[in-house]
């Protein structure tokens, strides 16, 4: 037994010996090439990686010779589609040990310019307007550089602009860059047959609760205009966001097609009607906390919906309801009837708010704007000392936000930016008169790919006569939490008719997306300009989760006695 587990033990001894032999001597190419840059520099690249891959198993010193001499051909051929075909290259090859390297030099010629473009349109669309307007500005033009790239990215727009216009048939008869090497000169021929011009017919709805008329209000095309399947595509991914379907497909039925109009049908996959969402956590700006919720996706076959929701916590409660109704084009705007009765206990005060209101909300590409009226009555005391207060208020307001991302929640280059702005009048059933505007923005920034920059900035402002006797506990401004001046407690800085604050986060890649970050904030909730900014810095653990950030600091406030450290966390959508 002994002797077998012996023998055992000397195999793979002699296994790992021979593995680490072989990775000792395994020989590695390495190529450098001077003298091009830029597309045709990293197109000569990955032609040389391309074969080199193409070799099965360990690289060997007679394929190192023969790559060596065929890479010239290779780099030559690999410069080709930008014009240079009068190229030379002269090459060394070293190696130290195991290591080698090749070296190119190249010297690409004289580039080849296009010596004439010839471009022809046949069929009915010859005459189109649209069409010869992209042509009198084609993309490339006659004594340009010849580049092959640039050459078949201005035919296939080319081609995509005129099927845009209804001529869902049009194809190149004839489409070539004709090189005469002997006298250098480049001939290109475009011919372009647009076939007959096709136009929308009439649109038909699967089975479905919704009203037809409400649902052609999403409609984002007419009857008899041209056709085109970009505009269809549009239109699916419009009622696929309207938050009543499950599935949305739009299908033109082109075998049904009847004096050049395309009938259009679409089958609609319905959500569930009701929909309830509960939760339990725990944040540092909420504390522990709990959400019910209840959505009612279409309370009749107009589309109007319904929402409640309850969320409890430690410092900040909430009931809220809001009923949807849709606009005349429901896919930008609707119009909002809101309730709720809120609760705040911020670190000095208490209030009780009851609200009703009416808004419009409307989107304008990335932007949104919302037009309220809200009524407020509000239970209110500025600390524990001070007797209870009541006030009314009636305010229009106007919100306007805009967001880019290049993905919601997992952001890695993208900004927000939100201001609102409301009034009050004594004159007019309030009990104070106000004047409040607000201003939010978050930029997101990535850079070579490992290093992410977040930084964040707030600005508010109260212009009323009477802070203390007739402002209520709402309408001050309060700072601290894990977004907006870090280490002091979630709406522990303030109350104040000022809002300062200014945070920049850096952030470093270390596996996946995990990153580690170091931050430094300032800010404060204050009645003078003069008045202190208070400090936080730390650092944090971010990672970019498929379903939103989770973000975890450690926080110092720096301008607190003995400067006590904070553990803060939050987990969803950055912007």
């Amino acid at each position: 037994m002994m002797i077998k587990s012996l023998k055992i033990s000397i195999s793979l001894a002699l296994s790992l010996l021979c593995l680490s032999a072989s990775a000792a001597t395994a020989i590695s190419l390495e190529y450098k090439i001077s003298g091009i840059q830029d597309a045709a520099l990293k197109n000569a690249k990955a032609r040389l990686q391309i074969a080199q891959k193409s070799i099965k198993g360990a690289l060997t010193k007679q394929d190192i010779t023969q790559l060596y001499q065929d890479s010239p051909n290779q780099i030559k051929k690999a410069i080709e589609p930008y014009g240079y075909f009068r190229a030379s290259v002269s090459s060394s090859l070293s190696h130290q040990r195991n290591s080698w390297t090749a070296n190119y030099s190249v010297k690409s010629g004289i580039r080849l310019h296009i010596t004439r473009l010839s471009i022809r349109i046949t069929g009915t669309g010859k005459n189109n307007k649209r069409i010869n307007k992209f042509i009198k500005n084609f993309p490339i033009k006659a004594s340009q550089p010849f580049n092959s790239e640039k050459y078949e990215k201005a035919k296939n727009k080319l081609l995509l602009i005129t099927q845009k216009q209804g001529y869902l048939r049009a194809k190149f008869v004839n489409s070539q860059a004709i090189i005469y090497l002997n006298n250098y000169t480049c001939l290109i021929k475009i011919n372009l047959e647009t076939g007959p011009r096709f136009y929308y017919g009439n649109v038909t709805f699967s089975s479905s609760p919704l009203n037809d008329a409400f649902l052609r209000r999403y409609i984002n095309f007419k009857k008899g205009k041209p056709f085109s399947y970009q505009r269809l595509l549009n239109f699916q991914q419009i009622l696929s966001g309207a938050s009543y379907f499950d599935d949305v497909s739009v299908v033109p039925l082109e075998k049904k097609t009847k004096n050049q109009e395309v009938p259009v049908h679409v089958n609609l996959k319905m959500r569930k009607r009701k929909q309830y969402r509960f939760g339990v956590g725990y944040g540092s700006n909420s504390g522990a906390r709990g959400t019910i919720g209840y959505n009612l996706n279409w309370v009749n076959q107009y589309g109007h919906k319904f929402n409640a929701l309850m969320q409890l916590s430690t410092i900040n409660s909430t009931l809220a309801t809001q009923y949807l109704i849709p606009g005349k084009k429901p896919a930008h705007e609707h119009y909002a009837i809101n309730g709720a009765i809120f609760q705040l206990r911020p670190k000095r005060g208490r209030s009780l708010v009851k609200s009703v209101g009416v808004a419009k909300i409307r989107t304008y590409n990335i932007w949104q704007q919302t037009l309220a009226l809200t009524f407020e009555r509000e239970r209110y005391k500025l600390n524990d000392s001070s007797p209870n207060q009541t006030s009314k208020l009636l305010f229009p307001s106007i919100t306007i936000s805009h967001t880019k991302s290049n993905n919601v929640l997992q952001t890695k280059n993208g900004y927000n930016a939100t201001i609102k702005l409301l009034g009050t009048s004594r004159h007019v059933v309030s009990t104070v008169s106000l004047a409040q505007l607000r201003i939010d923005y978050t930029q997101i920034f990535t850079l070579l790919h490992n290093n992410r920059f977040v930084l964040r900035g707030a600005y508010g402002y109260d212009l009323v006569h009477d802070m203390k006797r007739r402002l209520p506990l709402s309408k001050y401004f309060y700072t601290g939490g894990i977004n907006s001046v870090r280490g002091y407690r979630f709406q522990g800085l303030g109350p104040g008719r000022f809002l300062i604050v200014g945070s920049a986060e850096y952030q470093r890649r270390v596996y996946g997306n995990w990153y580690a970050a170091v931050f430094y904030d300032i800010g404060n909730a204050i009645n003078h300009f003069k008045n202190h900014l208070d400090r936080g810095t730390g650092v944090g653990i971010v990672w970019l989760s498929p379903i939103g950030a989770l973000r975890f600091y450690v926080a110092r406030a720096l301008d607190r006695r003995n400067k006590p450290i904070d553990f803060e966390f939050s987990f969803g959508p950055e912007l």
